[in-house]
C-alpha cells in the first residue's frame, strides 16, 4: 500500500509476490519491499501506522518549543528540518543499521539520556504493544490484552 510520499517518488510499499513489472513502477516512485508472503506483507505493512505516532511526536515537540517561547512557525521549520536530518543515516539499512544509530549515541550524552528516559518510561514497550494491536487488527483477529497505564511525569 502506497503512502503519500510516493507522490514525491520517496514512497516504501510492500508488495507480494515479488513480480518484475511491479517492482519496476515502485521503483520509480521510492523504495519496493518484496516479500514471499501475505502473512509477512502484512507484518510489513503494520509499520507505516507508525506514520501517526511520527507526525504526534513531531507536533509534541512543536509544543514543547513553543511553550520556551519559539514562534509556532520558526519551531516547526526546524522540527521538519532535523527530523529529515537525523533519518538521513537510515535510508539504506543494515540489519543491525537502527542498533548500530541507538549504541553511538554518546554515553551520559544528552542524545543517550533521552533514549534511556524513555525506555525507563516504557515508551518503547507502548511502541511494540500498539504494532502488536495495529497487526491483530490487519490481520481480523482480537488484539492482545495489556495492562496499560498512562504514563505521568508527576513526582511521586
Amino acid at each position: 500500500i502506497p503512502l503519500p510520499p510516493v507522490a514525491k517518488h520517496k514512497g516504501a510499499t510492500v508488495l507480494t509476490p515479488e513480480h518484475p513489472l511491479a517492482l519496476a513502477i515502485f521503483e520509480a516512485l521510492g523504495t519496493p519491499v518484496a516479500v514471499e508472503s501475505e502473512a509477512e506483507m502484512k507484518k510489513l505493512m503494520t509499520i507505516s501506522t507508525l506514520m501517526g505516532q511520527f507526525y504526534a511526536q513531531q507536533r509534541a515537540a512543536q509544543q514543547w518549543l513553543e511553550g520556551q517561547g519559539i514562534e509556532a512557525a520558526l519551531a516547526a521549520k526546524y522540527i521538519g528540518a532535523i527530523y529529515h536530518c537525523i533519518s538521513y543515516d537510515s535510508r539504506n539499512p543494515s540489519a543491525h543499521t537502527f542498533d548500530e544509530l541507538v549504541s553511538e549515541q554518546t554515553a551520559g550524552g544528552l542524545n543517550e539520556q533521552v533514549v534511556r528516559e524513555l525506555t525507563e518510561a516504557g515508551a518503547f514497550t507502548a511502541l511494540t504493544d500498539s504494532l502488536d494491536g495495529a497487526l491483530a487488527r490487519i490481520e481480523g483477529r482480537p488484539a492482545p490484552k495489556r495492562n496499560k497505564r498512562p504514563y505521568s511525569s508527576l513526582e511521586d
